[in-house]
C-alpha cells in the first residue's frame, strides 16, 4: 500500500470507556435484517429486539451459539425501538404512536397510545429515570429544522404524551459543514453508569454523548464498514455496550458489542 493511500485513510476516534474500532461481531438470521430496536434484559444476559414490519418481540440469548425465541403482538408496520420496564414492553411506531405489551399464557395483552401530532416521524425511544418517564425523539419533525431535533416524554401513569426539551444540533453542522444532513436520531438510551445520553444516528453515522437536557457535548464518527447501518442501542448495568446494524446488501444484519473500560480508552 503507498503512503499516498495510508494518508487518505480516516482515523475514527473513540469514545472514554469503549473502542467502537474493535467491537466484537454477533452475526444475525435473515428474519431480523431489519432489527430497529434493542433492550437489555439483565435476568438472564439477553436482549430484547424488534424488527421492522415485523409486529413480533425477539428474545436474543447470547453465547457460543445465539438462541432466539419469538412472540407475535402486532401487524406490519414500521417498528422502531423497544423498552422493557416491569414485565411490559414499549414499541415505538414510526409516527410516534406507543404500543403497550404483555405476554401472558394466551394472547398478548396490547394497548395503543396515539402520538397527538400527525405527519412526524420518530426512531427513538428510552426510559428515563430521573423523569420515571418514556422519551421519543424526531427523527423528522414538522417543527424541526437543521438546528434542532425535539423531543417529546410519554408518562405511563397518566399515559400522556408532553412536549421535552430540543436537542440543539448547531454544533453538527458546525463540525459537518453546512452540507451535512439534518441531524436525524435513530436510537438513544441513558449510559447506566456515567447517566449520560447516548445518541446514535445511522444517516449521519454518529454517536453523540448528550447531558439529559440534549446539550451535546461528544461526537463520534463512525465507520461506515463497522457501521453500514446502526439503528439500536443499549448497555448492560456493568456498562457493556451492544449496537445494531441492519442488514445491508452484502453484509448481514449484525449486534456490535463494546466491553466498557472503567479505567478510560
Amino acid at each position: 500500500m503507498s503512503a499516498a493511500c495510508v494518508s487518505k485513510q480516516r482515523k475514527y476516534r473513540n469514545p472514554p470507556h469503549y473502542n467502537l474500532n474493535k467491537p466484537y461481531v454477533i452475526k444475525l438470521p435473515a428474519e431480523l435484517n431489519e432489527i430497529s430496536g434493542m433492550a437489555y434484559y439483565a435476568k438472564d444476559n439477553s436482549l430484547f429486539v424488534e424488527s421492522d414490519n415485523k409486529g413480533s418481540v425477539y428474545k436474543v440469548l447470547i453465547g457460543k451459539q445465539i438462541s432466539i425465541n419469538k412472540w407475535k403482538f402486532g401487524h406490519k408496520i414500521n417498528y422502531e425501538d423497544i423498552v422493557v420496564r416491569d414485565s411490559t414492553f414499549y414499541v415505538l411506531n414510526s409516527t410516534g404512536d406507543l404500543y403497550a405489551v404483555r405476554f401472558g399464557l394466551d394472547s398478548p395483552i396490547v394497548q395503543k397510545f396515539e402520538f397527538p401530532r400527525k405527519g412526524n416521524e420518530f426512531e427513538s425511544l428510552y426510559y428515563d429515570d430521573s423523569l420515571q418517564k418514556l422519551v421519543i425523539i424526531c427523527k423528522d419533525c414538522k417543527l424541526d429544522n437543521h438546528n434542532s431535533v425535539s423531543t417529546y416524554t410519554f408518562d405511563i401513569q397518566s399515559q400522556a404524551f408532553e412536549e421535552s426539551y430540543v436537542i440543539n444540533s448547531k454544533k453538527v453542522m458546525y463540525e459537518f459543514g453546512p452540507d451535512a444532513t439534518r441531524l436525524k436520531p435513530s436510537a438513544a438510551t441513558i449510559h447506566p453508569i456515567t447517566k449520560d445520553l447516548y445518541l446514535l444516528s445511522s444517516v449521519n453515522k454518529l454517536l453523540l454523548i448528550a447531558n439529559r437536557d440534549g446539550k451535546i457535548r461528544e461526537m463520534y464518527s463512525l465507520n461506515p464498514r463497522i457501521y453500514n447501518h446502526p439503528e439500536g442501542i443499549t448497555f448492560t448495568p456493568a456498562g457493556d455496550m451492544f449496537i445494531s446494524n441492519e442488514a445491508a446488501r452484502f453484509t448481514p444484519a449484525t449486534i456490535l458489542y463494546f466491553k466498557f473500560n472503567k479505567n478510560g480508552d
